[in-house]
């Protein structure tokens, strides 16, 4: 995000707005399915994505690629 001028990523709340954002555009179109569960007694959600894996960029970020076979 950028912000007077300066870059910065964006903090854990705005990226977290921003994944949610596009995660529920992607679930009305394609093969995204959803489900609740528990974690060590904690309540999850767990997003399956086909067609798709993470990988990393050259700087070591996570990214999430699209897989055709």
């Amino acid at each position: 995000m950028q912000r007077r001028g300066a870059n910065r990523p964006p903090n854990l709340k705005e990226a977290l707005d921003l994944f949610l954002g596009a995660l529920g555009s992607i679930t009305r179109s394609s093969g995204v399915k959803t489900v609740n569960i528990e974690v060590d007694g904690k309540p999850a959600a767990l997003t399956i994505i086909e067609n798709a894996a993470f990988g990393e960029d050259a700087n070591g970020n996570t990214i999430l690629e699209e897989k055709t076979e």
